[in-house]
């Protein structure tokens, strides 16, 4: 190889050393930029979900400091107060999990007992059981039917 051809090669290496730098100083750069956005996208949405929240611990906070409220009155408002937290939730795509038809992926049988009911039948929620964009947050515990109980023959 002449000298000035093993120049020429050299000047090439350096030059793709150089642009292999670049690019990965770029890659760098853009991964920072992508997690410091994710990380950004995450504390907004935290932020809206905390602000709704606060709502219903507003909520949560009236109903205890009502003292001469009866029994019922204050029942009916911690039920109201359900139902708004439920709706938030809905609002960020939580779902109970369906209570219809036992669903090992969805339940946990706690309990299992004879009834007219068909095999598989849920007959009691234990604890809901939520759903979150088809991931299960916590699966529901529940009492499911074993169908009717066979009679013994003598």
């Amino acid at each position: 190889m002449t000298e000035e051809n093993e120049q020429g090669v050299q000047e090439r290496v350096q030059e793709l050393t150089q642009s292999l730098a670049r690019v990965q100083a770029d890659y760098a750069n853009y991964r920072k930029r992508t997690e410091r956005e994710r990380e950004e996208h995450k504390q907004r949405a935290t932020q809206h979900l905390i602000k709704d929240v606060l709502g219903i611990i507003d909520h949560l906070e009236l109903a205890l400091s009502q003292e001469n409220a009866s029994k019922e009155d204050f029942a009916q408002g911690v039920e109201l107060v359900l139902a708004q937290l439920l709706s938030t939730f809905e609002d960020y795509g939580v779902k109970r999990s369906p209570t219809e038809v036992f669903d090992p992926n969805l339940h946990e049988a706690l309990l299992k007992e004879h009834s007219d009911d068909p095999k598989g039948t849920i007959l009691e929620v234990l604890q809901p059981g939520y759903i979150l964009g088809g991931v299960v947050l916590r699966t529901a515990k529940v009492k499911v039917s074993q169908g009717p109980e066979e009679k013994q023959h003598e």
